[in-house]
């Protein structure tokens, strides 16, 4: 089972052209099964995973871990309404359900005094130059991730987390960006979730000469990429048999 934002979804390249579309091909017997959705922070898949993967018991739950990701776990709107954690003293707490309706948003935007939006766009503003509003999202995330791989756990599979990269870290042959340091982090203090980072991959096949979309969302040779990364940790590690 794959979770994920819209890289992992397939944005931008046809159903046949994901990654997960392409480890199917690579395991032809395993069922892989993409849950990868537009905009979801990794609060919104922790949830899909609760409420709706688990039922598949899966063996193995791979995330596309994408960084810009995290700053989705502190928002209770990206396009549409959505719910999001909070830390409180017993752990997370789920906030902002049910969730509302665009219609019902708009029936009482009116009545939204326009001045809030500016005190909150000035609170994000000092948060984000004070360095707070990052740690505020490592804490929330380093939870939400936590809770990820309990549960995953917890129906006995194994938890995999892939850091793939987006925009100029594809070709980037220097490890140690911002997010791949954050997971490497959070990985090596939890024994419980497998990690790897399809970046070293990336940076091979572009020393070769392979162009990579660097803007938007992969093109369908991204995708080919990162499965062939994550099928290679998978029979390298005893999870799969090469076909």
């Amino acid at each position: 089972m794959v979770l994920g934002d819209s890289f992992t979804f397939g944005d931008e390249v046809s159903d046949d052209e994901t990654y997960s579309h392409y480890l199917q091909e690579l395991l032809p017997d395993a069922e892989v099964i993409n849950m990868g959705i537009h905009g979801y922070g990794h609060d919104q898949m922790l949830i899909l995973l609760e409420e709706v993967g688990i039922k598949y018991e899966p063996d193995i739950v791979i995330l596309g871990f994408v960084p810009m990701d995290m700053a989705r776990n502190l928002l209770n709107f990206r396009d549409f309404a959505k719910p999001r954690f909070t830390l409180g003293r017993g752990g997370l707490e789920l906030v902002g359900t049910p969730v509302p309706t665009p219609a019902d948003l708009l029936r009482w935007d009116w009545a939204r005094p326009r001045i809030l939006d500016l005190f909150s766009i000035i609170r994000f503003t000092v948060k984000k130059w004070s360095g707070s509003n990052e740690k505020e999202t490592e804490k929330i995330t380093n939870a939400i991730l936590t809770k990820m791989i309990e549960v995953v756990d917890r129906v006995h599979a194994t938890p995999l987390f892939v850091y793939v990269p987006t925009a100029d870290e594809i070709a980037s042959p220097n490890p140690g960006a911002t997010g791949e340091a954050y997971l490497s982090s959070l990985c090596r203090a939890n024994r419980k979730v497998k990690c790897l980072s399809a970046k070293p991959l990336f940076a091979e096949y572009a020393a070769r000469g392979i162009v990579f979309k660097q803007f938007g969302h992969w093109d369908p040779t991204g995708h080919r990429v990162v499965a062939e990364a994550i099928y290679t940790y998978l029979v390298g590690a005893g999870y799969a048999a090469e076909p």
